[in-house]
């Protein structure tokens, strides 16, 4: 392999001898060793220091507590690791066709508070169907960002490498390593070392997203079972609605009312009865005993 060349030169015409040649071959072939020994070092401190990096970040992974620690933890060492100017990550939400910022590196005042769109957006689009990182050199001008330059150019992004967060084929996420004070050019191995990242990421937040709805699945068996032994036991309509409003009643909930249709009433002017009523804070609504008719 050919490294480059060392060129000698005299101002004056002068006629290489054999035994110069040989010394300056020699010297020549010194050089390229020492160059190529440094290259090796070099390449191997970088091959070392990835893989810290790499394990550091799968302990950190899966000993995090919740997962914004787990997302917090991970922008932040790209940040360090690519000394990039921020490291932003997006969940995408399928049900409402948007992403959500779920993690920065430089905490900004408007990141929680920012939505992506996942339709009508280039950069998404392309992710989902590629599904392999995407690098923007200039963001006002590349048609990828058509869809969010606005909001990156108002955030300072100048460059941006976006990497996809898979599980299986489904995209749930990506995470873009912004550069703010110069455009930049990413090179094969930052990319390659990102796309590792990836994978840990996605298997981190396809388990803790697993463990939540296992949570949540348990949370509303528990309650279920409470309200169908309470109803069963029932014998009044008031222990029947307090049986649901003790099973079911939560934060945002201030009242229930179990309403009945008046059998009394005739089909040209039915009626419905609240047989029972709980409030938050009372032992029994003021509404308890209401009639209404159509």
């Amino acid at each position: 392999e050919v490294l480059g060349m060392l060129e000698v030169q005299d101002d004056r015409q002068h006629a290489w001898t054999d035994e110069e040649l040989i010394t300056l071959q020699a010297v020549s072939d010194q050089v390229a060793q020492s160059i190529e020994a440094a290259r090796l070092l070099a390449e191997s401190e970088s091959s070392l220091l990835e893989t810290t990096t790499l394990y550091e970040v799968s302990r950190a992974l899966s000993t995090a507590p919740t997962l914004n620690d787990a997302l917090e933890l991970f922008v932040k060492t790209i940040y360090r690791r690519l000394q990039a100017d921020q490291v932003a990550l997006i969940l995408f939400d399928e049900e409402h066709g948007y992403g959500t910022m779920a993690a920065e590196a430089v905490p900004t005042h408007d990141g929680p508070t920012v939505k992506l769109p996942m339709h009508g957006n280039p950069s998404y689009e392309l992710l989902a169907e590629q599904q392999r990182p995407i690098t923007v050199y200039d963001i006002e001008h590349d048609p990828v960002t058509a869809g969010i330059a606005e909001m990156l150019t108002g955030r300072g992004v100048k460059s941006i490498l976006l990497v996809p967060l898979l599980v299986g084929q489904k995209l749930i996420g990506s995470f873009g390593v912004d550069s703010t004070q110069t455009q930049r050019r990413f090179t094969e191995q930052e990319i390659t070392f990102c796309e590792t990242l990836a994978r840990q990421a996605s298997g981190t937040i396809e388990r803790y997203q697993l463990f939540e709805q296992t949570q949540t699945s348990l949370e509303e068996t528990r309650a279920l079972y409470q309200a169908s032994r309470g109803i069963a036991a029932a014998q009044t309509p008031n222990e029947i609605l307090q049986a649901v409003s003790d099973s079911v009643a939560a934060p945002h909930i201030d009242r229930v009312l179990l309403v009945l249709n008046d059998p009394d009433s005739t089909p040209t002017n039915p009626a419905i009865e609240v047989a029972a009523g709980w409030e938050r804070g009372r032992p029994v609504s003021p509404l308890t005993g209401s009639r209404w008719t159509a």
